[in-house]
């Protein structure tokens, strides 16, 4: 019965990720199918759409290369203008970086982002580590490109969160 529902719900919302089957029919796919949602799709006679495929982040060696030189090359920039202690590690998480200057802590986000922009969950990620460190209340968020919707400071409570691209690192006030 419950294949037969996730089944359904396949042929009628061909483009449903398998974390959406597993909501909305309230069991998980893998479950009752060896290979999850790709066996999902094929007994429903739907073609898996491939674009699902498409890997983010850290998956393929070559990005995890890439962000790695870049999270080095962002941390040498800010070492330039004051203290870096990399891979911090709090009860929130493993922070990239705790930027220190002139008194004054920041925590340090580094994303390689090339196709998908910093979303919500990047923002929130963020403040949890700057809610971690004892006396900082400033967080920068740095990537290739200035925030495309403009908003650049983000405030959260006593949080003040930046999102700044490589070249503004040198301009930007971080107190």
């Amino acid at each position: 019965k419950i294949k037969k529902k996730i089944l359904s719900y396949v042929k009628n919302n061909p483009l449903a990720t398998q974390a959406e089957v597993n909501t909305h029919c309230r069991v998980k796919v893998q479950s009752l199918f060896p290979n999850g949602i790709f066996d999902a799709y094929k007994e429903a006679g739907i073609k898996y759409p491939e674009e699902r495929k498409k890997t983010y982040g850290a998956a393929k060696k070559e990005i995890k290369e890439r962000a790695r030189a870049f999270e080095q090359k962002i941390v040498h920039l800010l070492q330039q203008r004051g203290e870096v202690i990399q891979q911090y590690k709090t009860n929130a998480g493993r922070i990239d970086a705790v930027f220190k200057e002139e008194g004054t802590i920041c925590a340090v986000e580094i994303k390689d982002y090339h196709v998908k922009n910093i979303s919500k969950k990047d923002i929130e990620q963020l403040n949890r580590y700057i809610n971690s460190l004892p006396h900082c209340n400033s967080g920068l968020l740095v990537t290739h490109e200035k925030a495309k919707n403009g908003k650049n400071k983000i405030y959260i409570g006593k949080n003040r969160i930046l999102v700044v691209d490589q070249e503004q690192i040198f301009v930007t006030t971080i107190q």
